[in-house]
């Protein structure tokens, strides 16, 4: 099977000045059984003690497979920095909401892994022998975009948000 790629591409967190902001890691603790999705920060930080700041400054909700709820289509009941975010399936034309993941916009230090990581990246469609999402072209592609020595590399699918290893793909770095 041969899939679309989004490539991600971290580097050293860079010094920070306390007006600047980072993004938590994403957070997916509830689905949409039940009265709807609930991804709260009362019970995020209580299952994810210290990797949420007290005071985020934005929220960012997306489905597991990338989509905003406006591109959803889901109504959202709560979507702030307060109490988090909640879609009732009850408010939904289907009867049911989305599964949804969230992240926070914070302060240093609540940047996820500690690294800071790039937009995503999809230069190549799977034509031919591959999908090619080489570094090399990403870096002539997208000028001082991406640092010189990356830690780590993530890859999903294009359509669902499948990480690269769990396509059963051969991948090659």
């Amino acid at each position: 099977m041969t899939h679309l790629w989004h490539i991600m591409i971290t580097r050293k967190p860079p010094r920070i000045r306390s007006s600047e902001k980072c993004w938590t890691d994403w957070f997916d603790r509830d689905d949409p059984n039940g009265n709807g999705d609930h991804e709260t920060l009362k019970k995020l930080r209580k299952e994810n003690r210290g990797r949420i700041c007290k005071r985020p400054i934005n929220i960012e909700a997306t489905t597991l497979s990338g989509l905003s709820p406006a591109e959803a289509g889901d109504v959202i009941s709560v979507c702030d920095t307060n109490t988090g975010f909640i879609c009732k399936n009850h408010d939904q034309p289907k009867k049911k909401c989305q599964d949804y993941r969230v992240r926070f916009s914070c302060h240093p230090p609540f940047c996820g892994i500690g690294a800071c990581w790039t937009k995503w990246y999809d230069r190549d469609d799977p034509s031919g022998k591959a999908d090619w999402e080489a570094l090399k072209h990403l870096r002539k592609e997208n000028p001082g975009e991406i640092c010189d020595d990356p830690l780590y590399i993530e890859a999903v699918t294009v359509d669902t948000n499948t990480p690269a290893l769990n396509t059963g793909d051969n991948l090659y770095l």
